[in-house]
């Protein structure tokens, strides 16, 4: 497979999400480019937003994002704050990350550090409903097919019902689900892939029945948010393994090694982006 690195000097990536915005071909067969940071990517710098895209959802002209355990909303014309919510104490909020909203039509939903999942007016920030979950929280709360779904640390994944709030089926797992939850189409139906601890990657029944194929690496997954690209899922784990793996089975697809743990996973115009903690970003040439 044919990639160039290119190293930026004294930073570590920690992007959960790479993303080419606007770049020309950047191919090569192993060529590496070392830049200082005066010289980063040879390109024009225009705007910096300091806000993990992976921690932010986007509705009509506002940014609800998570920050710090608890949720904002952003006027994104002006920056200035229109709400805020926050469900923990300081106590639940000391080491908490932040975990992702999701937004449908009028409603953000917002898994709380106190085990609750909130629907709230994206207007407004007012409470709709608040449902008990059972358990802390370990995934962003995701909108799939008209259905919510969200993991927690107590080893359980559940859906719940986004107009009532009502739980309406939970799954029991080995290990507590975290990080990104991503839909992904299957011949035998839809499905969740979902990191069960650091370990285990898993494709998951969206009725939450059970378990379709589980694939584990011998250090661990780093890449938190898997990528679905047409049949297969790719990820990358600390020991510099990028591996694709069918949505199918759970087989292998392809497979190349990388020089540090990978993180940031991407793709743009048949390219695939993969970052790592060393400050490497590779660029990966996708088979037609």
């Amino acid at each position: 497979m044919r990639y160039t690195r290119r190293r930026f000097l004294h930073r570590t990536l920690h992007a959960g999400a790479a993303l080419a915005i606007g770049c020309g071909s950047a191919r090569g067969d192993s060529d590496e480019i070392v830049e200082s940071e005066d010289s980063l990517a040879g390109g024009e710098l225009v705007r910096i937003l300091r806000f993990e895209d992976e921690n932010r959802v986007t509705y009509n002209d506002r940014w609800e994002y998570v920050s710090g355990g608890g949720l904002v909303a952003l006027d994104t014309g002006t920056g200035e704050v229109v709400w805020t919510f926050s469900s923990e104490s300081l106590e639940q909020r000391r080491g908490a990350f932040a975990l992702t909203p999701a937004v449908d039509g009028d409603r953000v939903f917002y898994g709380g550090r106190d085990g609750r999942l909130y629907a709230l007016s994206t207007a407004t920030g007012d409470e709709i409903w608040v449902t008990e979950l059972g358990g802390f929280v370990s995934t962003p709360t995701r909108l799939v097919d008209s259905q919510l779904y969200v993991g927690t640390y107590s080893n359980e994944l559940i859906r719940l019902d986004p107009d009532s709030g009502e739980i309406t089926a939970r799954l029991s797992t080995e290990r507590s689900p975290h990080h990104a939850l991503v839909p992904a189409e299957a011949p035998g139906g839809k499905c969740l892939i979902v990191l069960l601890g650091r370990p285990e990657v898993t494709c998951v029944d969206t009725d939450l029945e059970g378990i379709r194929w589980s694939r584990s690496t011998d250090e661990e997954w780093t890449s938190y948010n898997p990528l679905v690209i047409g049949g297969v899922v790719v990820l990358g784990s600390a020991a510099g393994e990028l591996v694709a793996v069918r949505v199918e089975d759970g087989s292998t697809a392809w497979s190349t090694e990388l020089d540090g743990m990978l993180r940031g996973l991407g793709v743009s115009g048949g390219i695939l982006y993969v970052g790592t903690l060393a400050g490497t970003i590779y660029a990966l040439e996708l088979a037609p």
